[in-house]
């Protein structure tokens, strides 16, 4: 049964790992939420029902059966002065007349991260004679792997899956693995289409597991106790999309909006009722003659507690395609026009590979 081998997967993926309890957690792997691709990102990332081909292992695994010829696609992002670091990279192969297999790696890392426990004389309740000599850095490191599998039903409808495995380590501190599947659909039907994405069906699991070694000098400067391993469950996030599009000329709109359905109980600065919160993005793109694309966005859509004003995020994207290759540009906000956490530019490349052993057999 599907309960008796979610059981046996489990126990092989966290197989040494030591967690003394499961907590529900309204975060976690928060670095899978920020977006991938600067097209996507450049909408605001109103892209459930936009996303095509190899955009779809992130963004919507269902809708990877558009494509009739192998992509690939990559981007890096740094944000705070280069301090915070992002790559992804993904590539999609279509396998028969219907499905379409993609993977992708995501990789986050903070790194230099100073590391002064050293530096304290617990016995004098001082810093140590030279304390700097006795700093040292460490790095914190994100990294998932995505497995992506999609099909076309019908003219109309497509499905999709993502397994998305997860690996997280905090230095020599703390390490975690987890899990977690999505499920796609989508539908078109004339100029509409209409998509939905189960983000982390399953719950996404991280079972973490703590160095106790690496903490003794913080236990013995502080008199506190150390972190305890742990396993976290994520509860999973809905999201719903529609486009609708049409041509102009020698061109084509399509208008994107998308909203985010979370079970995580927040109520400041997002539309709530309740345990249920909202998360709403719209986005615009124009593509002249398939060259020439300009796009723009708006997401983190809310209502400022303090002020009951409207706060929102706002994002510009430009792209362009030459034969094969598309070369995409967003810049945007991080986090509304009104925060200090600064801007962030994002450049991704995407290429579809022509000849037959890359093309759909029909």
């Amino acid at each position: 049964t599907i309960n008796r081998l979610l059981r046996i997967f489990l126990s092989f993926l966290f197989a040494g790992q030591v967690a003394h309890a499961q907590t529900v957690v309204r975060y976690g792997a928060d670095f899978l939420a920020e977006g991938m691709g600067a097209e996507a990102l450049g909408m605001g990332g109103a892209f459930t029902a936009y996303s095509h081909g190899v955009q779809g292992v992130y963004w919507n695994p269902a809708s990877m059966s558009d494509i009739d010829h192998a992509e690939m696609a990559y981007m890096h992002a740094e944000r705070f002065a280069g301090l915070v670091s992002l790559d992804y990279g993904a590539f999609a192969w279509p396998v028969g007349d219907r499905s379409t297999v993609g993977v992708a790696f995501v990789r986050s890392a903070i790194n230099q991260i100073p590391n002064t426990l050293e530096a304290w004389d617990a016995e004098r309740d001082r810093p140590k004679p030279l304390p700097e000599t006795y700093f040292s850095t460490f790095n914190a490191v994100d990294a998932a792997f995505l497995g992506s599998l999609g099909w076309r039903v019908s003219p109309r409808w497509q499905l999709g899956t993502t397994l998305k495995l997860i690996r997280r380590k905090i230095g020599p501190f703390a390490q975690a693995t987890g899990f977690s599947i999505d499920v796609g659909l989508k539908y078109m039907h004339g100029p509409w289409r209409l998509a939905a994405v189960l983000q982390d069906a399953t719950g996404m699991w991280q079972a973490w597991r703590v160095n106790q070694n690496s903490f003794a000098s913080f236990e013995e400067a502080f008199n506190l106790r150390p972190p305890e391993g742990d396993t976290e469950i994520v509860l999973p996030v809905l999201r719903m999309g529609a486009v609708w599009g049409r041509s102009i000329g020698t061109g084509r709109l399509d208008v994107s909006a998308d909203v985010g359905v979370a079970f995580d109980g927040q109520q400041a600065w997002v539309f709530n009722t309740g345990p249920v919160s909202y998360h709403p993005s719209v986005g615009l793109s124009y593509g002249y003659r398939e060259i020439v694309f300009l796009r723009t966005g708006i997401s983190n859509i809310a209502i400022d507690p303090w002020t009951d004003r409207l706060s929102l995020s706002p994002a510009l994207g430009a792209g362009v395609a030459v034969k094969t290759l598309h070369v995409d540009y967003s810049f945007g906000h991080f986090s509304g026009v009104a925060s200090e956490l600064g801007y962030s530019h994002r450049i991704s490349l995407r290429l579809q590979f022509e000849g037959d052993r890359f093309s759909r057999q029909r």
